[in-house]
């Protein structure tokens, strides 16, 4: 007799004969044994699969026991202590007594190779083997650890996380092998959250070495870079000192003399003297922007903006271009109203602008026609157009236009010179 009702499949197995309700109760065993048997050999796989893959793992694999840890953070907690950084640093307790209680209990071969160890008792079964003890890692993954059990947050640096099956972190952070050097690494962990039986940790260790090396290098040479610019732009502005003092006596001196020619009512020889002047002012401007690339290096380009009549800069480019036209045989045809009005923007950029384009044009057309196309928009904006009839550039030659130095292939430089 039962003073409680039975279970439900005992009081199903009541109703029917006794012999059939054991033989029932012995199939049900049964089939517990055998699937208590088949997920034993399923985890003997997992857990063969899984040391395979740790021992053959390229990268530095650490299994830790974190078990007296644990327990000692539980106490920590129970004495209502929430915060671990104010515990580490106002209580005797230091890292490297607390962190000591996180055991090694298994490592790989790359780990050995990695840390120059020939097994695991050179490592001393212990994180403070390769890591600092005040390394933020390990108090990271100390963190970790208590949080698996704990619901009492370390407040001033996590917030729990509930019903979280892992927790996991990752720090860049340096380790030191066994003979002192150290090695940039990434040190990732996972702990098994809400959990009170499971005692380890699982961390990685990948090698940065040569990345961090990579990084300074780089930086090495960044500093070079800068350092070498900074001395071209020094002897860059001694250059154009010392070129510009004798083109400045050209300048005057051939001012000088077009007045007297003028006065003396020579007109031809003025003429002539003139072009001599307009292109010495243009070598000078030249020389002047030389100054001007450290300038657009450091990023320190400005723009110097005056007020002054289109017609007179047209007028001025077209002369000084005539040479280059004259040897080509070229012609230079200006498109531009009666009166192409004033322009408010750095008259010596434009001027150089135009120049480039024009002598470019001048020196890759041969008997052809040179245009040059002045326009107003209806946003009061200038527009400046410059056509000509030269030999052009394929597809893949305009995909490199403004690639420093390069022109449109090596027959072109041989032929038509420059620097590109």
């Amino acid at each position: 007799h039962f003073s409680v009702p039975p279970p439900y499949f005992l009081r199903y197995a009541f109703t029917i004969p006794v012999g059939l309700s054991f033989g029932l109760v012995f199939v049900m065993a049964h089939v517990l044994v055998k699937r208590q048997r088949a997920q034993r050999e399923m985890l003997a796989v997992s857990d063969s699969r899984y040391q395979e893959l740790f021992a053959d793992s390229p990268v530095s694999q650490w299994e830790l026991d974190f078990s007296l840890l644990r327990m000692h953070l539980n106490s920590l907690r129970f004495a209502n202590k929430t915060d671990l950084t104010q515990y580490l640093d106002g209580q005797d307790q230091s890292p490297d007594n607390l962190l000591s209680l996180i055991k090694v209990v298994a490592v790989n071969r790359q780990t050995l190779d990695q840390y120059g160890a020939k097994s695991l008792d050179d490592l001393d079964h212990s994180l403070l083997s390769v890591f600092d003890p005040r390394d933020p890692a390990l108090i990271d993954l100390a963190v970790s650890v208590y949080l698996s059990t704990s619901h009492i947050v370390w407040t001033s640096l996590w917030r729990q996380v509930e019903n979280q099956k892992m927790i996991r972190g990752t720090r860049e952070t340096t380790t030191r092998k066994l003979d002192g050097s150290q090695v940039g690494s990434i040190v990732s962990w996972s702990v098994a959250g809400n959990s009170t039986a499971y005692n380890r940790v699982q961390m990685s260790l990948l090698d940065i070495s040569d990345r961090k090396k990579a990084e300074e290098e780089l930086l090495t040479a960044k500093e070079q870079a800068v350092e070498g610019t900074r001395a071209k732009s020094q002897f860059l502005a001694r250059m154009s000192h010392e070129l510009r003092t004798p083109l400045n006596a050209i300048i005057g001196y051939s001012e000088m003399l077009m007045e007297d020619f003028t006065d003396a009512g020579d007109d031809e020889k003025a003429m002539d003297l003139r072009r001599i002047d307009i292109a010495g002012k243009h070598l000078l401007d030249l020389i002047n922007n030389v100054l001007d690339i450290a300038k657009i290096e450091a990023g320190e380009m400005e723009i110097d903006p005056v007020e002054f009549q289109l017609s007179e800069l047209v007028d001025e480019v077209a002369t000084t271009i005539e040479p280059l036209l004259i040897r080509n045989g070229n012609v230079l045809d200006l498109v531009l109203p009666t009166d192409p009005g004033a322009m408010l923007t750095d008259r010596l950029k434009v001027k150089q602008a135009l120049f480039n384009l024009l002598s470019n044009a001048s020196k890759f057309t041969e008997g052809g026609t040179i245009r040059l196309e002045v326009d107003q928009n209806q946003d009061g904006l200038v527009e400046l157009r410059v056509s000509d009839e030269g030999i052009g550039m394929n597809p893949e030659q305009k995909k490199r236009i403004f690639a420093p130095f390069m022109q449109a292939d090596s027959s072109t430089t041989r032929k038509y010179g420059g620097t590109g």
